[in-house]
Order: C-alpha cells, then structure tokens, then sequence
C-alpha cells in the first residue's frame, strides 16, 4: 500500500511535529516551501498518496499549492491545515472538491494522524476504481483494435506507435491522464470497418477514388465518433476521433466545428502525429518531417508542434538497441518487431514496430505450423526510448515545477522459412535535459 505523504509547511519546528506523528505509519517527506514540494511531487516516477499543506506560505499559499497538486496529480489527496480566520476559505475548497479535508491549526499530533490514515484509505480506493475501469477499459479497446486490424492487418503496428508517441507527448503536455489520448490513437480508423471491401482494396493498391467513395473515406472520422459516442466513458475518446483531421485555424475535415483550443487537445496532438507519420512513411527523416509540419503553422497548435522534437531521432541511436532473431516458438509478448514479418509469398503479415501480444504470438504460430512465415524475425525486447523520455519528461516537470513556484503563476484560489535479413533498427532519443532541483527532506533520513 502507498503510505508516501509529503508534507508542506515553511516552520521547520512544525515540520518536526508533524514528522513525529507520523513516524512509523507513513513514509513522509517534508518541505519547507513550495518550490521543494514540486521538485518532490513532479521530479521522480513514484506518486504521493497524500500532501498536507499549511494555508500561509511565502509564494504561494497552500491552496494554490494543492489546486496544482490537483490538477496534476489528481489521485492524491490533499490536505490543508488553516487557521480560525481562513475557514470558510477551507470549507468552499472542501465542498467544491479541490481539498480532501481541512484541519485547524495549531493540528493535534492524533488528529493529524487520523486525518492522513483517512487520506490513505481514500487513495488507495480511488486507485483501486480506476485500476478496474482502466482493465475493464482496455479489454473493450482491444477487442476493437481487434476488428480493425482483422480489416487493416498491415496498419497495427502504425497504430501501436502512435499510442506510444501520443502517450509520451501528452505526458510533456502536462496530461493527468493519457488512457483517453492513448485508446484513440488506437481506435483511430475504427470506422473503417464500415467501409465496402472494394473500396478498401483500391486504398490499398492507390486506385483513384470515385467523388462517392473519396467522401465516404473522408467521413471515417466521423463515422468512427458515432460508433464509440454511445459507449459509457468514451464520449472524450470519440470527440478526439472526429475532430482528427480538423486544423488548428479550422480548416479541415469536418467542415464546420472548433478551431483553435477549442479543439480537443487530443485531437489537436493526433493530427500532428498523423501527419508527421504521413511524411517519415514518405522517406523523410523525422527530423525533416517535423520541418514539414512547421512550414504550416496555421494547421497544427504550436505548442504541440514545439514538443515534436521529442521525436527527433539520434544518429546513433542505433547502436543502443540491440537486435535480435528469433524463430516463432521463441517470441513471447512484449517483443517489438524490428522488421515486417512476412509469409511465405512476401506478404506483410504484422508491421515493424508492433509489439507483440498474446494473441499476435498465437496467430504467427499458427502461421509458422502451415509453414507460412518466413523465419526468423527479427525483434528487439523493447525500445529503450520510452524510458529515456519518461526520465527526461520528469526533468522537464521538476524545472517546470521551479518556474511555477518562482512566479506564482498557478490557478487562483476560492479566495483569489528463407532466412531473415535484420538491418541496423533505429529508436528515439530525447535531447539532454539540464537543469533540476535539490529534493525535499526525506524524514527518514
């Protein structure tokens, strides 16, 4: 169970106070200002399960603090300990959900505890239903991907690495949750399994559409919306679908609809990731795709085109990925191919890129007991690349968790078969970040 609480107060003396209540019951940190309390919250990869926060701080007080605890880390719960005179402040903050509960000051060593153990009880049942919704959600979105890769074999890895891509890129966007972002990235083209075989062979082959079939592929995004709209908890999901092709100054597909920030910012991050994918499926490096896209500011938001180079690839990147070849009875899920795998008549099977899952696994095997798949194939355990930006993007945070605290700028308060040919792979490698901050006082230590 996650017992980590991280308590913020500029009074060392209380701090102690407080340590000592707690000792043995929870894993607390202490801080003694904002600015440690972000460095504490947003510069490592283990979540709090509760921050305590004094109402009167220099910079910015402790609701202000915890509103930005909310918003970003919204699991977390937060607790504010105020004086006689800052109560109704408390209570409207209470009653309109930015706080978990109050406490009066000066805090009684018990109360305080109380308090916490509550806290932690009320984390560990909010994680516990959104574990259960996630699973239950991401079995729906399987069995989906499912249907559209039986219609579109060649396209799942395409979609995994843009789930993958989305996932990261929301992450540097300050997304609490990326689970919506990362199911529509998936379920992208889901309304092409409603369009007629002929058609879907002349888009496979490049035969000239028809002006009926041409506006009947056009619409994919919204029949895709329309199919998930009615689905519980996927009204966010189908919105970011529809509005995938629709620019940032408004142009685009559909016709009529949000321009600007009015636009999801899910679909806002989808188109620029689609079309970057468009240019590299061209020939072009990432590098000089993301190049493509600036050339048309108006089309993209501007702040999600600045993040694309996250994806801009190292030269050498290559060399920090290892290759290996492996025939079918070895693959377990989890792998990530590093080429096509191909049947016997040359015929992609699975795209580069995919990684692999249980079902995938058992399909090649039935495959390659028909002696249908060539082998080997070449794969890689898993690039290593979501790590370093994961790493990197928690850097980023902590030095953007520095500049909130020193400006004050936070939302304001209530109160203000033939052998395989593995060729050198290449991965994804975020620029150097500098910069970071010193942690917050383990009490512990």
């Amino acid at each position: 169970m996650n017992r980590r609480v991280l308590i913020v107060d500029d009074d060392p003396v209380v701090l102690g106070v407080y340590e000592r209540a707690l000792r043995g019951f929870a894993e607390v940190t202490l801080a003694e200002n904002p600015r440690a309390a972000f460095t504490a919250l947003f510069g490592g990869q283990e979540e709090y399960a509760v921050v305590v926060a004094d109402m009167h701080m220099p910079v910015l007080n402790g609701l202000q603090l915890l509103i930005e605890v909310g918003r970003r880390c919204p699991d977390t719960m937060r607790i504010m300990i105020t004086s006689a005179e800052d109560q109704k402040t408390a209570v409207d903050a209470v009653n309109s959900g930015r706080v978990f509960r109050f406490l009066p000051k000066p805090c009684r060593p018990e109360v305080l505890k109380a308090a916490v153990a509550a806290a932690i009880e009320q984390f560990v049942r909010v994680k516990g239903e959104r574990e259960l919704f996630e699973q239950t959600f991401n079995g729906v979105v399987n069995v989906l991907t499912g249907v559209v890769s039986a219609v579109q074999p060649e396209s799942l890895g395409q979609w995994q690495n843009l789930r993958e891509r989305a996932r990261l890129l929301g992450k540097a966007l300050d997304l609490p949750d990326t689970w919506e972002l990362e199911a529509a990235a998936m379920l992208l083209r889901v309304g092409i399994t409603t369009i007629p075989r002929p058609v879907l062979a002349k888009l496979r082959t490049g035969e000239k559409l028809s002006e009926l079939e041409g506006d009947l592929v056009r619409r994919i995004p919204e029949i895709g919306a329309r199919m998930l709209e009615n689905i519980p908890r996927l009204r966010p999901v189908a919105e970011m679908i529809q509005y995938q092709a629709r620019g940032y100054d408004g142009s685009g597909w559909p016709e009529e609809g949000p321009a600007g920030r009015d636009i999801p910012l899910g679909a806002r991050i989808l188109r620029a990731l689609v079309d970057l994918r468009r240019w590299e499926d061209s020939g072009l490096t990432t590098e000089k795709a993301v190049m493509k896209l600036r050339e048309d500011p108006r089309a993209y938001d501007p702040e999600v085109i600045r993040r694309l180079d996250l994806f801009v690839e190292d030269p050498d990147a290559h060399k920090l990925v290892e290759v290996e070849e492996r025939y079918v009875e070895d693959l377990i899920p989890g792998m990530v191919l590093a080429t096509d795998v191909l049947s016997d008549e040359k015929v992609s099977l699975i795209a580069k890129g995919t990684a692999l899952t249980s079902v995938l696994v058992e399909r090649l095997r039935n495959f390659a007991e028909l002696g249908r798949v060539i082998q080997p194939i070449c794969i890689r355990p898993k690039s290593y690349d979501a790590a370093a930006l994961e790493a990197m993007l928690a850097e980023r945070r902590a030095r953007q968790a520095e500049e909130v605290a020193q400006a004050g700028v936070v939302e304001k308060s209530a109160s203000g078969g033939a052998r395989s040919s593995c060729g050198d792979p290449t991965a994804e490698d975020p620029a150097n970040a500098d910069g970071g901050l010193a942690p917050a006082r383990d009490a512990s230590a």
